[in-house]
C-alpha cells in the first residue's frame, strides 16, 4: 500500500455582523469525531443577560479607570497601562495546553479575587484535551 498523507480540514470561522448579533459561517465541514457535535444556532443565540452584564462589567470598569487615570495623570499612563497589557497577553503556551496569564491576571487584579470559575466550572480539567500533534497539524493545515 502507498504511503499518503491524510491532510487535515482547518475549521474556519467567519463573522457577519447582522444587527448587532455575530453569525458563524462554516467554511469547511466540521470534524465530528475530533470536536463533538456543533450547532451553530446554539452560537448565535443571546447568553442570560445577567452574564451579559457580569461580561460588560470589567470593560465598562476598565474604560472608567482609564478615563481617570488620563484625567489624573496625563494620557501617557492609559496608553502605557495598555502596552503592558498586550505585553503581558501575548505570553503562552503551545496550542492545546492551557496558559494561566499570571502575570496579566497579577497586573489586572484578578489574583486576589475567588470568581465562578476558580472553583465550580475549570473546563482544562472538564474537556477532554486532543493530543498536541494533532493541534499542531490543525494550526499549520498539514
Amino acid at each position: 500500500m502507498g504511503e499518503g498523507k491524510n491532510k487535515q480540514v482547518l475549521h474556519i470561522f467567519f463573522f457577519a455582523n447582522m444587527d448587532g448579533k455575530q453569525l458563524p459561517f462554516l467554511s469547511t465541514p466540521h470534524d465530528t469525531f475530533r470536536e463533538g457535535f456543533r450547532s451553530l444556532q446554539h452560537d448565535v443565540m443571546d447568553k442570560h443577560p445577567v452574564e451579559t452584564m457580569q461580561k460588560m462589567h470589567f470593560q465598562t470598569e476598565e474604560q472608567t479607570k482609564m478615563k481617570m487615570y488620563g484625567s489624573l495623570y496625563g494620557t501617557h499612563l492609559p496608553l502605557r497601562l495598555n502596552m503592558e497589557r498586550s505585553i503581558l497577553a501575548q505570553f503562552g503556551r503551545l496550542p492545546g495546553l492551557p496558559s494561566s496569564h499570571v502575570g496579566l491576571d497579577t497586573m489586572l487584579g484578578r489574583d486576589e479575587e475567588i470568581v465562578f470559575e476558580d472553583y465550580l466550572n475549570d473546563s482544562a480539567l472538564t474537556q477532554a484535551q486532543k493530543p498536541l500533534h494533532d493541534i499542531m497539524e490543525n494550526k499549520l493545515g498539514m
